[in-house]
């Protein structure tokens, strides 16, 4: 007869961050084994939810309408004048806007600079995420690997995300240890 006990912790993992959430298991599988209380493994955990953001990128602005994320007039607008919003996964969980540029080549620039001012003079770990394109993750994956940065895993993004955003969605999420 065993004694147990759960706890629930918000890890604050959106859909379709597997890497993430392996890391976090992984991260506790060691903790467990080393004989960590479990108030020490909810802190640890926690520490890694609030050290943990995500920046991406859609291809088209048609499913954050339809997902009711902007509204039709932004959309038709932003496809004209080719706006690009690179979003970010908030602290609080929430998606916005933390750029907006005009073209694809922009975005990827500003995506990649918004990254490397995260991650700079930080320890981190960084995780690809992609819907159905992976030819545009390959894009900002190539512009941080040309500037010495380093992917640390990867994994496809979830059906909400997916739904959300789109088929043309990826991102790269940053862990800071």
């Amino acid at each position: 007869r065993y004694e147990t006990s759960l706890q629930l912790i918000d890890a604050g993992v959106v859909s379709g961050y597997d890497s993430t959430v392996e890391s976090i298991l992984t991260k506790l599988m060691f903790m467990l084994g080393n004989g960590k209380s479990a108030e020490e493994i909810v802190a640890e955990i926690e520490k890694q939810r609030d050290n943990t953001t995500a920046f991406f990128a859609v291809e088209t602005l048609e499913y954050l309408k339809k997902g009711g994320r902007i509204s039709t007039m932004s959309a038709i607008i932003g496809g004209v004048l080719d706006i690009r919003p690179v979003l970010q996964v908030t602290k609080d969980g929430k998606v916005a806007a933390v750029e907006k540029v005009k073209g694809e080549k922009k975005m990827y620039l500003k995506m990649k600079e918004l990254i490397k001012n995260e991650v700079e003079g930080k320890d981190y770990d960084l995780y690809t995420l992609y819907s159905d394109k992976k030819e545009n993750l390959d894009k900002i994956t190539d512009m941080l690997e040309a500037d010495g940065l380093k992917m640390s895993g990867g994994s496809r993004v979830g059906a909400i995300i997916g739904a959300h955003a789109g088929p043309g969605v990826f991102g790269i999420v940053i862990v800071k240890k």
